[in-house]
């Protein structure tokens, strides 16, 4: 078998049933609480799922999750209509400093 070993703890938990064990150190928050599932970070999990529902909350005061997939639909054309002008225009910029470029060398 190649790849990364198994990790003891993890096995453990696993025959045991448990839903986390014990592992290295995560190089973010340098807790070492892992969930068995993923391997993932039970700390930094928490963070993101707080993280998300206090967006979610903020969204429903303001009325921003009132919306139908008409309007997601029309927000992504106008979106990717956004993204299409400032590809334009990048390239534009991207011309005009090689041509600067070129006029400082000679």
């Amino acid at each position: 078998m190649t790849g990364r070993p198994i990790n003891e703890d993890r096995q453990r938990a696993i025959a045991l049933g448990l839903r986390t064990y014990t592992g290295l150190k995560h190089v973010k928050c340098d807790t070492t609480l892992r969930y068995v599932a993923g391997g993932g970070c039970v700390h930094c999990a928490r963070i993101i799922a707080t993280e998300q529902r206090e967006a979610r909350k903020y969204l429903q005061q303001i009325g921003a999750l009132d919306v139908t997939a008409k309007d997601v639909e029309a927000m992504a054309i106008d979106n990717a209509t956004e993204i299409e002008e400032e590809d334009e225009d990048s390239e534009a910029v991207r011309q005009a400093r090689r041509e600067a470029s070129i006029d400082e060398l000679m």
